[in-house]
This record gives C-alpha cells, structure tokens and sequence, in this order.
C-alpha cells in the first residue's frame, strides 16, 4: 500500500523528472505472465517521459537512487518503451500507484 506522503514524492519526483506517466508495481515484474510473477519481491516502477526529456543512463540510474527514498531499497526502475503491449496491460492491472501528468 502506499501512503499520501509517498504518493505526493512521487509525484514530486514524477513532475522533477519530466514523468508523464509512473506506474508502481508491488510484485517483480520480470515476467509477462501473471502466474509467472513473484510475489513478495521489490517494487518495480515503470515511467514514460515526456517528448524529448527521456533523461541519459547515468541520470536514469541516479533517478533510480532518488525514488528508492521513497518506495523501499530494492524498487527497479523502468521505462515503459521496454515492454510490450501485453506487459504493459499487466502493469496498469497491477499498478499499487499510478500518475499522469495533467494535460
């Protein structure tokens, strides 16, 4: 579950960073399959970014560093162009937290 105060650092950290949309998944999410998902693992977050902000690797890994403050050590950080349509279906499901910017 997350709570209002990590909800509005992810959203601080979402508007800081150019993220137009942040999916929080509970659950390792290493496989497109639900019954292939572990359970009890880190949290996974998946980002789209905003036209032509996509940040570099090492300001991505840094940005990794910076939302573990607030979701838990282990949380990976992703982007959503690294999965498919499927997988993706999968994560809005799953999804314990969800941003959008506004429009």
């Amino acid at each position: 579950m997350v709570t209002d105060t990590q909800q509005q650092q992810i959203t601080d950290f979402c508007r800081k960073h150019h993220i137009i949309k942040f999916w929080l998944v509970d659950e390792a999410f290493d496989a497109p399959l639900p019954d292939q998902l572990e359970t009890g693992n880190t949290p996974t977050a998946i980002v789209a970014f905003q036209q032509g902000k996509t940040p570099d690797f090492f300001t991505f890994l840094d940005m990794e560093e910076e939302l573990k403050e607030s979701t838990g050590p282990g949380t990976t950080l992703y982007t959503e162009v690294g999965f498919n349509q499927r997988e993706m279906s999968l994560a809005r499901e799953l999804a314990v937290f969800h941003y959008a910017a506004p429009q």
